[in-house]
Formats: structure tokens, C-alpha cells, sequence
């Protein structure tokens, strides 16, 4: 159902939602298919035809219900990304009980269609938009590991070698070996997600495809001058992953950059600010808080313009003050205010009335991104040490069958002294830094 304003005007959840699409000149959706945005004009046929970029959407009867060329803008030329933000001229002419087909011209010809539903999106869904799944880099177990006398394991792979190249479409692009096997990727210790190519422009920020033997990495990173490295084997990439699970367990965050759509809170009496769940925020253009009366209707809307000063409703207060370290909203906006002016005469007096949000449970609806651009370093730090621990313990179950140290190629460890001196110490250091990120949440009264 849409989100509405008491019983007379309806307003849709989506509106002013950034919606991200890529465009392909082909359907193979593969490198060097995108659709070039960069020409004005092209020439079909002798003819010259211009870009023209525009979405339109459709109704169930396939007739066009709306057709804008203001509200679409591209995002990456060469990589035929373009951005639609329906606003409320397009709301005005779509009907929110009905489905449509959202397309985009440009060129004088269909480049895409998708379904398009007003209605809201499921609550509590969340994904990552930095691409760091996992907190920690094999190079940093393999260094936890090293301060073992002795020690000799093949934990990282360093992918050196490589000729890195920038392509004309933004990527860093490089020629693996026939046999090169790839456990994850990580840039200067910082993960990166793995994507189909067709994702690369808009799935993560940081991301990277593996086409045949050639690498593809989207992210803001010179690859010519950075360390790059995989896991050396499928378990080591495992203790990372259940490393980082135990980490977000433990504190009851997320360390990456997560964008979460409708996490609920409770709307206490006279409550003005919001204490978010995970930190710290960004007031970016997915910001919005939705404040629910107990009909469920739409009591009041916060955007990132809201944090702006100049941008006042009455009085002139800036409407939203945001802490992004403490991740607490203020919510500034008054009717009328009079303390400013007692202070100024010296005296504390003074009187005002303050927009609150409405009492309710699970009624103040918030959308926000949140969370590190990088892993900070002591979190990285704790889950290497939890994955060496976990590493330690499969090669003494797995290889050592009763022997007191195994010395195979690849591992000489000596497992009395890495049980006793060293695991504890790893754990502990872990635990002291893992406890000083949990999360306690409060309710204010």
C-alpha cells in the first residue's frame, strides 16, 4: 500500500527515490555492450538523431501514462548508467493501484524496460553498497600468524604480476592465468565483492567480474599501484566469512557501508530525536524518515534536505540535526520559538512549541545508508585473529591425528605452543576490541 497523508492526498513511498539503470546496446549484457551516452547525436541511416534521453511509463493497457525527459539524468556516459527520480509531476499522472512498465529512450530507440510498482517496499531489507562482505584481508592472518616462531603457511595469494589497465569505460582491467583461481578479492586489505559483469556499474561500489580470464574491478582505487591478493584456498576465505559473521553477532552491527529501507522504530510521547541503528550515517539522497499516525498514515516526512539550515519551514530553524558518529537525529523544526530571544536578553526564559514525532509502536519508519567507507583497522584486526584462531584449530583436528607439531610444506607449526601462547592472546585482543563496538540500544523515555 502507498504511503499516505491523512485520507484526502495519497504520496508514494518512492518518490524522489533514486532508481539506477543500465543501459545496454545489445542483449549480450557483456564488456564493450554498454550503451555509449556520451554523443548528442549519432547518425542512423544518413540521418542524424539525437540522444533525447527520456523515461515514460506504461500502463496495464500499454499506453503511455507519463513520458519525462526532466527527471532522468545520466550518471556514467560511457557506461550507459542513467538515474530516474520520479517526482510529483510524474505522481500526478499514476494511478498508485495499478502496475506499469517503466521504459528509457534514448536515440529514438527502446533501450529498456522494467516493471514499475508504487507500492512499498517490504520492511527491514537491507544490502551492502561498498562491497565489503568480509572485514579482513588474508595478508593480515597471515601476519597474525607469523608471530609464531617458525610458522610457514599459505594463507594470501598476492596477484602480482598483473598489468593493470583503466578502460575507456572506467575499469581497471587485467589478464589472469589459465589456472589462476580466485577465493575473493581484496584491495589494500579492503574487500570487494564479486558481481556478474552486467552488475558492475550498479550493484557495489567497490566490485569486481570475472569475465574468461580477464578481471574487471569498479572501485576508486589505482590498481597499478595497489596490493592486490586472493585467498590461498576456500577455507581460508571461509574463516573470514564466519570471522565477520561472528563479529556482527557479537556488537550487533555492520562495519560496511549497508543502506537500510524501512527499519522501524517506536515513536515515543514528545519524542524529537532518533537514535539509529547502526553508525555512522550519511544524509544522502536515500535519506527520509516516515512518521506514522496510528492509522498508519503519513503523519509527518524527513529528507536529506532537511539537514540543510537554509532550508526552514516557520520560524527558521534548520528542520533536522544529524551526529553521524552517534547516529542521533534532532529534530529541530518548531512552530514558534521563543527562547533564542530570552537568552539574548540575558535572561532563561522563554517559551515555544517543537514538532514531535507521533506515539506509536513500530511507526517511525527510517531509510539511510550508514556504516565505514573502509573496515576501520582495529575491526580488521579482531576478525584476522578470530580466522587465525579458527585456522589453527583446523589444522590440529584436520593433519596433526595426535602429533605435537606438523611440518608439510606449506605449514610447520608447532601446536602446543600456538594452543597455549598464542590462540588466547588472539581471542582476547579480539574480544577487547569487539566489546567496545557492541551496540546497546535504548529506548528513550
Amino acid at each position: 500500500m502507498p504511503v499516505t497523508y491523512g485520507t484526502s492526498f495519497e504520496y508514494p513511498w518512492l518518490d524522489n527515490w533514486p532508481i539506477d539503470i543500465q543501459l545496454w546496446a545489445n542483449s549480450n549484457r557483456g564488456p564493450g555492450d554498454e550503451l555509449d551516452l556520451t554523443p548528442a547525436t549519432i547518425t542512423v541511416l544518413g540521418v542524424s538523431v539525437p540522444r533525447a534521453l527520456t523515461v515514460r511509463w506504461r500502463d496495464g493497457n500499454n499506453a503511455i501514462a507519463v513520458s519525462s525527459t526532466t527527471v532522468i539524468s545520466i550518471r556514467h556516459a560511457k557506461r550507459g548508467v542513467v538515474r530516474v527520480v520520479p517526482d510529483q509531476s510524474i505522481w500526478d499522472k499514476i494511478k498508485l493501484d495499478q502496475g506499469y512498465t517503466l521504459e528509457v529512450v534514448a536515440y529514438g530507440t527502446l533501450q529498456h524496460s522494467e516493471p514499475f510498482t508504487t507500492a512499498t517496499p517490504p520492511a527491514a531489507t537491507s544490502y551492502c553498497v561498498n562491497g565489503a562482505l568480509v572485514y579482513a584481508a588474508p595478508r593480515e592472518v597471515l601476519e597474525v600468524l607469523g608471530s609464531v616462531p617458525g610458522a610457514s603457511v599459505q594463507i594470501a595469494v598476492p596477484l602480482v604480476g598483473l598489468d593493470w589497465e583503466l578502460n575507456a569505460l572506467g575499469y581497471w582491467e587485467a589478464e589472469l592465468a589459465d589456472d589462476q583461481v580466485l577465493y575473493g578479492l581484496w584491495v589494500d586489505d579492503q574487500h570487494a565483492a564479486q558481481v556478474d559483469y552486467k552488475d558492475l556499474a550498479t550493484r557495489y561500489e567497490r566490485s569486481w567480474a570475472r569475465v574468461g580470464n580477464t578481471l574487471y574491478y569498479n572501485g576508486p582505487e589505482n590498481l597499478a599501484t595497489t596490493y592486490v591478493e586472493t585467498a590461498y584456498s576456500r577455507y581460508v576465505l571461509r574463516c573470514l566469512e564466519e570471522a565477520t559473521a561472528e563479529g556482527e553477532r557479537r556488537t550487533g552491527r555492520r562495519f560496511a557501508k549497508w543502506r537500510y529501507i524501512r527499519q522501524a522504530y517506536n515513536g515515543l510521547n514528545r519524542q524529537r530525536q532518533v537514535h539509529l541503528r547502526e553508525r555512522p550515517f550519511v544524509a544522502d539522497e536515500f535519506f527520509k524518515i516516515d512518521a506514522l499516525s496510528y492509522s498508519r498514515t503519513l503523519f509527518r516526512r524527513y529528507t536529506e534536505k532537511d539537514f540543510d539550515p537554509l532550508n526552514i519551514r516557520s520560524s527558521g530553524a534548520q528542520l533536522l540535526h544529524g551526529d553521524a558518529e552517534t547516529g542521533v537525529i534532532t529534530i529541530n523544526q518548531n512552530i514558534w520559538d521563543y527562547w533564542d530571544w530570552g537568552f539574548a536578553v540575558g535572561a532563561d526564559i522563554g517559551i515555544g512549541t517543537f514538532a514531535t514525532l507521533p506515539p506509536g509502536l513500530n511507526n517511525v519508519e527510517l531509510t539511510y545508508t550508514a556504516g565505514f567507507d573502509k573496515i576501520p583497522t582495529d575491526i580488521a584486526e579482531a576478525i584476522a585473529n578470530m580466522a587465525a584462531v579458527r585456522q589453527a584449530i583446523f589444522w590440529q583436528q584436520a593433519l596433526t591425528q595426535g602429533m605435537q607439531a606438523l611440518s608439510i610444506g606449506c605449514v610447520n607449526l608447532n601446536f602446543g605452543q600456538l594452543f597455549t601462547q598464542f590462540s588466547p592472546s588472539w581471542q582476547l585482543s579480539a574480544n577487547l576490541i569487539l566489546d567496545s563496538y557492541a551496540r546497546l540500544d535504548l529506548d528513550i523515555l
